[in-house]
């Protein structure tokens, strides 16, 4: 399974690099809810700065889906290291749902989600998967600035009341 490891790695740095964005906008001397704002719009402009620093990992997860590796006959080593991978995932994203709204519920998670996965994947896909000719993907200023407006957008509206129909009280409240 050694494609599972090269995965692996690919995603865990991934994600070391989406936390470092995030950690270093929310010291970017910003009030707090902007500095909130500024973490997701850095972790969804991970996929492309990612993409800069190493091309070929940022290929692979694209071409690869985490759901691909999984199955009946993958190590369970490996299996463990992807659902720890997907804790820490998780954990990021609450914590950006947290730092916005001051709740972690699951509808403002999925909030997040839209701006951290959907949103990057649907504008940056394309770049990642398309041939260029020194095998780097190219994903202009104008792709990436596209994308930090429209995070913005989805931020510009808080999340709707958990489901249940009970809003969540808020640290700012």
């Amino acid at each position: 399974m050694l494609l599972g490891r090269l995965w692996l790695r690919a995603a865990g740095d991934f994600l070391d690099l989406q936390v470092e964005l995030v950690d270093a906008a929310q010291r970017g001397g910003h009030e707090a809810a902007e500095a909130a704002v500024e973490a997701v719009v850095a972790a969804a402009s991970a996929p492309a700065v990612f993409a800069d620093r190493r091309p070929a990992a940022a290929r692979m997860l694209v071409a690869v889906r985490r759901d691909q590796l999984l199955g009946p006959k993958v190590p369970e080593e490996l299996a463990e290291a992807i659902f720890a991978l997907d804790k820490r995932l998780v954990a990021l994203l609450t914590r950006l749902a947290r730092a916005l709204w001051g709740r972690a519920d699951g509808v403002s998670v999925e909030v997040i989600t839209l701006c951290v996965v959907d949103l990057p994947t649907a504008v940056f896909r394309r770049a990642l998967a398309a041939p260029s000719a020194d095998g780097r993907p190219v994903i202009g200023a104008d792709s990436r600035e596209r994308l930090a407006a429209a995070v913005r957008a989805v931020l510009a509206l808080p999340p709707p009341p958990p489901r249940g129909g009970r809003p969540v009280r808020s640290d700012k409240d």
